[in-house]
């Protein structure tokens, strides 16, 4: 499944924005090495995904400046997605920080 189908079948209908979700996606896929395309909403990033022990140690923060420098928003507070636990958390908490910033 493609970054946009992900979104059509997941995330479009929850309020997601196809930027936010094509940018974690991607990134994700790059740092964790999983198959994002099977990954779920409800998915817990740590005790389903284990995020801290497939990822190296400081991916949120290489998480952080890239959706700066690709998407153009600075996240102010690092230990933001500490707050999120399954991958809709994660994607909520991105994506509001997008819609602020638009």
């Amino acid at each position: 499944m493609s970054a946009e189908d992900w979104f059509e079948h997941f995330w479009r209908q929850r309020g997601m924005v196809l930027p936010v979700v094509r940018f974690v996606y991607a990134h994700l896929a790059d740092y964790s090495g999983l198959w994002w395309d099977r990954i779920l909403p409800s998915d817990r990033l740590n005790e389903d995904l284990h995020l801290p022990l497939v990822c190296w140690f400081d991916w949120e923060m290489s998480l952080l400046d890239d959706f700066s420098n690709e998407l153009g928003i600075a996240i102010e507070d690092p230990d933001l997605l500490t707050q999120a636990v399954t991958v809709e958390d994660f994607l909520t908490l991105l994506n509001q920080q997008f819609l602020q910033a638009a």
